[in-house]
This record gives C-alpha cells, structure tokens and sequence, in this order.
C-alpha cells in the first residue's frame, strides 16, 4: 500500500476508534497498563522515547489512552513531546483527535512539555491541520494562539484551511457516514489575528 493511503488510513481508523471518555477515573486494566508502563520504564531509563510495534511510544500511548497520571509521570522523567510515531504523528497529533477534555488538559500538558505546534507527519499534516479536518474549532483557535502556522502546507500542497474544506474528516454510524463540520475551523483560520 502507499505510504499516503497508509497514513489515510491510519487516520480513519484512529478517527473511528476513538471514543470520549473521562480523563479522571481508570479501570483496574487501565492502571494496570500505566503501572506496567511506568514499570518498564524505571526498570530501562533508555524506552521512556522507544518505539512499539506500532511506532507509539510511552507518551503516544498515555496519550491515546487519556492517562494523564502517566502522561504526568513521563514529563517528570524526561519524555520527549515530539517523538514521532511510524507515520510523523507526534503525541499531539493524536492528543488534538483524542482529548476528550473541554479544556484541552492533554494538549496543555503537551505544550507545555515543549511540544512542537508546527510538527509534520511524513503526509506534511500538523496539528493545525488535524484540528482542521476534524472540525475542533476550538483547538484551532487554541493551535493558532499559540503560534501555529496556519501557512503549512501539507504533501497535497494544502493548508489546514483547504484541507477542512476539501478534504474533512467522516464521521460514521449505523445512519452511514457523513463529513464532519469544519465551517467554524475555517472560519477561525480564515479570520484570526495575533494578539
């Protein structure tokens, strides 16, 4: 398969996937994973960056799983906010479809770890253009407060705001599929100027 439609894929399928939860209460599965992780961690200093079989490493995974202990305890041990994974895709990357909070508290923490707002995946898609696609008018305007290059264009020689209108994420349920709403994305990143 090509590298894009790989990537295309890879995308749909985290969009698909992901479900809003709450970042405050976890099963007992779930502290377990974050035990084993901070486990394996301490026992090896060196994997707090190495990559799964997947290309996630520890801070990818606290972030796709919304552990905001354990993304707490990687930033206090030296986790590095702009490991990429398989695809380019950074922990925000996946932190700007997966936060379920109101208020953002993993791309917070994120940014404020020294996350990288204008990173690229190996397609040329910062967070700013996932934000875009995804209709998160809010993280748009969070993205770009915080110095996002609204100019980036990706490997289709897009801009987030082109790529929201030409190219919006799809959201599917037993109704069918349908184009997430990105009016409000664009309009944020066709009308905003720097404080």
């Amino acid at each position: 398969m090509a590298p894009s439609r790989c990537v295309a894929g890879f995308w749909l399928a985290l969009l698909i996937g992901i479900v809003a939860s709450s970042c405050d209460s976890y099963s007992k599965e779930q502290e377990q994973e974050m035990k084993r992780i901070r486990d394996s961690v301490s026992a090896d200093p060196g994997t707090i960056n190495s990559r799964d079989k997947q290309g996630n490493t520890p801070l990818h995974l606290a972030v796709l799983n919304k552990y905001l202990p354990l993304l707490d305890w990687l930033k206090d041990h030296g986790a590095d906010p702009n490991s990429k994974g398989l695809y380019g895709d950074t922990p925000l990357h996946l932190a700007i479809i997966s936060d379920p909070t109101s208020d953002g508290r993993v791309i917070r923490r994120l940014l404020l770890m020294g996350a990288d707002v204008n990173s690229q995946t190996i397609d040329g898609y910062t967070p700013l253009h996932i934000a875009a696609i995804s209709g998160k008018a809010g993280f748009v305007q969070f993205l770009l407060d915080k110095r996002a290059n609204r100019d980036l264009r990706n490997k289709r020689n897009l801009t987030p705001a082109e790529e929201a209108i030409q190219f919006p994420a799809m959201t599917y349920s037993k109704e069918g599929r349908r184009a997430v709403d990105t009016s409000a994305a664009v309009n944020v990143l066709r009308t905003y100027s720097p404080k």
